[in-house]
């Protein structure tokens, strides 16, 4: 009963050190990544997400419901110039068959 209580241990130990592992490589890596972006690591990326975090919790749901239906509003209106200048080419096209 103990060697088998032993060898539970051993083996689920054995995976518990394969995943520390894993999740060490993850984290290396992500820590080289962030950094290469200007961020200090994880540390730097956690800071940046508290001040913009900080920096959006001063504005209102109202603002922001305000700013998305601009931003709607904008992108419909960049479509309609985008699906304009298509014409414009097509009718370019015809013209100088």
């Amino acid at each position: 009963m103990w060697l088998a209580l032993a060898n539970t241990v051993s083996e689920s130990g054995d995976e518990l050190l394969r995943n520390l592992e894993a999740i060490s490589r993850f984290v290396e890596e992500l820590r080289v990544r962030l950094s290469g972006t200007g961020l200090d690591g994880l540390e730097g990326a956690v800071a940046a997400q508290a001040r913009i975090r900080a920096a959006l919790d001063v504005l209102s749901g109202d603002e922001l419901d305000a700013m998305r239906a601009r931003i709607a509003t904008l992108a419909g209106e960049l479509t309609e110039v985008a699906e304009r200048l298509e014409c414009l080419r097509r009718l370019k096209e015809a013209v100088l068959r």
